[in-house]
Order: structure tokens, then C-alpha cells, then sequence
């Protein structure tokens, strides 16, 4: 799925199997949870990645990012905690957090 817009849900954007791209321009307000994401725009909520969630310098988080591993260009910002799902939760699923 690609999003290039704006686009609100007060239940979790979830895409079991993924990917989800979200354009520089793109906003999604509500939690994501998906197994692979790319972030070149805005999430105004916590986010669930299993792979590298935050690619873009544009990329903006306001919220959680739980993540399987992550590399952040210069530029990108996380407005939240860093959680790794490789600590003492990673035998649950996305589901279940």
C-alpha cells in the first residue's frame, strides 16, 4: 500500500503482509503495524515494524517506533521512545503488543 496524502483511523493501520510506503508527503495519524514499512513522511502515532521502519531524511515519528532493527538517515525524527523487538518481548507477534 502507498500513501502519498493524508489519512486518519482511530483503529491501527495494519497490513499483515505488508509493505506500507509512505510518501514525503504522506501522513497517517493513528498507530501502524506492519511487518515492513517505509517512512519518507509523517506518523502521528506509535509504530510496529518488524524490519527497518524509518528510511527517508524526511521521515517524521511523533510516537513510538518498535522496530526490528533501524538505521536513521540524517534528517529523519522520532519524537518517542525506541523499543527493539529483539529485547524481552520478541517471541510475541505484532499483534499482541
Amino acid at each position: 500500500m502507498a500513501c502519498t496524502g493524508t489519512a486518519r483511523s482511530a483503529a491501527p493501520w495494519k497490513l499483515p503482509r505488508g509493505p506500507l510506503c509512505l510518501s514525503a508527503q504522506g501522513t497517517l495519524t493513528g498507530s501502524v503495524r506492519v511487518p515492513r514499512v517505509e517512512v519518507g513522511g509523517c506518523v502521528r502515532d506509535d509504530l510496529y515494524a518488524a524490519s527497518q521502519p524509518v528510511r527517508g531524511p524526511t521521515a517524521r515519528v511523533h510516537g513510538d517506533v518498535l522496530y526490528g532493527a533501524i538505521e536513521m538517515p540524517p534528517g529523519a525524527r522520532i519524537n518517542g521512545k525506541l523499543v527493539s523487538l529483539a529485547g524481552p518481548m520478541s517471541g510475541q507477534s505484532l499483534e499482541s503488543r
